[in-house]
């Protein structure tokens, strides 16, 4: 499992921090997690050997922007690779569903794979033969939740 940290700055970027997000890569399996995805973090992802085709879960905390906002442009960056029919699972609080449908609506963008949604509790949110992800509520103005693996 190797862990990547492709934005820590908190609001807004800065010249030497990208906002929100952690790339979570399970190698051996060829299988990749995010957990945030801010603006920009598809960019941060060309500067590592990861790859969209890999990317099957993305776990957002809360719907603030600099956790959130480059998840559509991702997501569509995702659908222009060739043969990408494998599907992604977004999981996140209440209005995450509503957040995509409307990006994706009002761009006109149509995704090549399945996106599924999920909206979390305080409770296991995912598991399989080998790993769990578990949510727990933070404090942080809005629902936010923090995931442990």
């Amino acid at each position: 499992m190797q862990i990547t940290f492709l934005g820590t700055s908190s609001g807004a970027p800065s010249r030497t921090r990208n906002v929100s997000s952690i790339a979570l890569h399970f190698a051996q399996q060829s299988r990749l997690w995010l957990f945030d995805c801010g603006e920009a973090t598809q960019q941060q992802l060309l500067h590592t050997s990861l790859r969209l085709s890999q990317l099957e879960h993305i776990f957002l905390t809360h719907l603030h922007g600099d956790h959130l906002f480059g998840l559509p442009g991702l997501l569509a960056s995702r659908s222009l690779q060739i043969d990408q029919a494998t599907p992604v699972t977004l999981y996140g609080p209440h209005g995450l569903a509503d957040f995509i449908r409307s990006a994706l609506t009002a761009s006109q963008t149509w995704l090549s794979y399945p996106l599924h949604i999920e909206t979390v509790e305080p409770e296991v949110v995912y598991t399989d033969a080998t790993v769990q992800v578990v949510a727990a509520p933070l404090h942080h103005g809005i629902t936010t939740f923090g995931y442990s693996v």
